[in-house]
């Protein structure tokens, strides 16, 4: 039922149209009943089919096709066989609906859910095993459709961007679990071509680092290759210079990374959201310079965020680098403030972060 809704639909329709056919003598007056069954059944199946979309849109869509379903059943059930032909009509806007693709973007909302159950430890498991599936579906019909993996998705649904999609789930999932050569695996085998032109440009990034966090740091500067910041979305080119600049520092040009992220915050335009990462960046190039002390202070700007900052000095451990040593000391250090300042004094472990 998630991947076949016209087909679903179809057989619905069919099939209790033709055994209402059967049943025809023995039914009473048809009357309403049977394009108000038809359309309880639309509203129910549509709500099911769908049930990957957002609640309101699922409500609309399943709403309006009943209703749609309802008069669609009173008109085709007016003449002979009112039972069979009242019911199979109230499917039609149904069938139509699909044909002309709605709901097909449900696997990439299903997605999204997935990709945010990650980031809750015991979700995790379930949430990467569905996203494997997702993965290993849309994969086979990904490839049938563009074998040479050539072609640009077409639309959100398309299930070259949906495989796309999944793949980055599943390596989001796994990094997580510190398993980045298996992370850099899923994405790394997508093609280019089928990652979603917004998305693009900070897949690819993610692919960087978690390259980098594997050991690859020649494959993180292949996952950048071909990547102008001219063809970037405006929004996605502060990451884009980020992913540069790490790979900049790790492979011997600190002076260049920081030419790109500056040596004050500020001093390159970055927007908020990305500061995180230059400051990190700024502190492998500093400390590849010599100026350790400037290192200490940058990784001190990120310290100084609180839960955020913690969060950061930890995914950035695996990285490697110059300044790496420092940044596992300081995230140690942040952990254990973290964990004394959660102890409630009840026992040993407890209210720890």
């Amino acid at each position: 039922m998630r991947q076949r809704p016209t087909l679903v639909s179809v057989l619905l329709a069919v099939g209790g149209a033709s055994a209402l056919l059967l049943l025809e003598e023995r039914l009473p007056p048809a009357g309403l009943a049977p394009a108000l069954l038809g359309g309880a059944l639309v509203l129910v199946t549509m709500l099911s089919l769908l049930r990957e979309l957002r609640r309101r849109d699922r409500l609309a869509i399943a709403g309006g096709a009943a209703v749609l379903g309802f008069f669609a059943g009173v008109s085709a059930g007016a003449g002979a066989h009112p039972w069979a032909l009242g019911y199979g009509g109230a499917w039609l806007p149904t069938i139509l609906l699909f044909v002309g693709g709605v709901g097909r973007e449900r696997l990439a909302f299903e997605l999204e859910r997935l990709e945010t159950a990650c980031d809750v430890p015991a979700k995790r498991a379930g949430a990467l095993a569905r996203a494997q599936q997702i993965r290993a579906e849309t994969g086979l019909r990904a490839r049938a459709l563009d074998p040479e993996g050539t072609g640009a998705p077409e639309h959100a649904g398309d299930p070259r961007a949906v495989h796309a999609y999944a793949a980055q789930v599943v390596g989001y999932a796994l990094s997580l679990e510190g398993r980045f050569a298996e992370a850099a695996a899923s994405l790394g085998e997508v093609p280019a071509r089928w990652m979603p032109g917004p998305m693009r440009v900070l897949m690819r990034c993610n692919l960087s680092f978690w390259r980098l966090c594997a050991g690859d740091v020649t494959g993180a500067q292949e996952a950048l290759d071909g990547l102008g910041e001219s063809d970037a979305p405006e929004a996605a080119r502060p990451a884009l210079r980020a992913a540069r600049a790490a790979v900049l520092v790790r492979s011997g040009e600190p002076a260049a990374a920081l030419d790109i992220v500056g040596k004050v915050d500020g001093e390159r335009g970055e927007p908020g959201w990305v500061r995180q990462r230059y400051r990190v960046t700024r502190a492998h190039a500093l400390a590849a310079l010599g100026d350790e002390e400037g290192a200490r202070a940058a990784l001190g700007q990120v310290a100084d965020e609180g839960d955020a900052g913690r969060e950061e000095l930890r995914r950035w451990v695996p990285a490697g680098g110059p300044a790496a040593g420092m940044i596992a000391e300081m995230a140690g250090r942040e952990n254990a403030a973290a964990r004394g300042a959660g102890r409630t004094g009840a026992g040993e472990g407890e209210g720890e972060v």
